[in-house]
């Protein structure tokens, strides 16, 4: 009876105190993700203390970092791409876009679908777009409003399906008193492993 019992219930235990650990170090990586996203919005806003009419672009690599953090923030905690199912960021703006009544995603996706880069390069021009425009933050609560969407692409620890995207909005938000003007068919949008890069990273290696 005690092996019955040892086998039979033990695992079980086991797989319940994983799943418990990685949910635990998942919710810290996205804490630390969000603090990232903030120290590079604060060294923004700082950069603009001589000169209030700064315009910030691709030439300033405080922005490419400041993309790369909007980027690990959207994207993280999304699911797999399944049998009928491909996801990525770019198919999340293409779904997300049909299913909301935003005309600004609408509009927006239309954009950066047409310019000629790889998708992965489309998606993050429609960074850069809602940056330039100054709507990147209602963007993406329109995005997260559908929550059965949501949920279907997203694990339930990530950014887009929990409360932390009010964290998200708040320091996106804080960006709508910089001025952008990023080029949208910058062919460096495709370089996967500069923009897959983890933020501390490339702060090492533009310091």
């Amino acid at each position: 009876f005690f092996f019955f019992f040892y086998y039979t219930f033990f695992p079980k235990i086991t797989c319940h105190m994983a799943t418990d650990t990685t949910y635990d170090k998942e919710i810290g990586l996205r804490d630390l993700l969000l603090q990232e996203l903030s120290d590079t919005v604060d060294d923004l806003i700082i950069l603009t203390d001589d000169d209030s009419k700064t315009i910030f672009s691709e030439h300033n690599r405080y922005c490419i970092l400041l993309t790369i953090c909007l980027e690990r923030c959207i994207t993280f905690g999304m699911k797999d791409s399944g049998f009928l199912t491909k996801r990525s960021f770019f198919e999340l703006l293409a779904k997300g876009c049909l299913n909301g009544k935003d005309e600004f995603l609408r509009r927006d996706f239309q954009c950066i679908a047409s310019l000629l880069l790889k998708k992965s390069g489309k998606a993050r021009a429609w960074i850069r777009k809602t940056l330039n425009e100054g709507h990147l933050a209602t963007s993406l609560y329109s995005l997260a409003s559908d929550r059965e969407f949501i949920k279907s692409w997203f694990e339930p620890y990530a950014i887009m399906s929990t409360n932390a995207i009010n964290d998200l909005y708040t320091q996106v938000e804080k960006l709508q008193c910089l001025q952008f003007q990023f080029v949208l068919t910058d062919r460096l949008l495709d370089d996967d492993d500069l923009f897959c890069m983890p933020s501390s990273q490339y702060r090492g290696l533009n310091k």
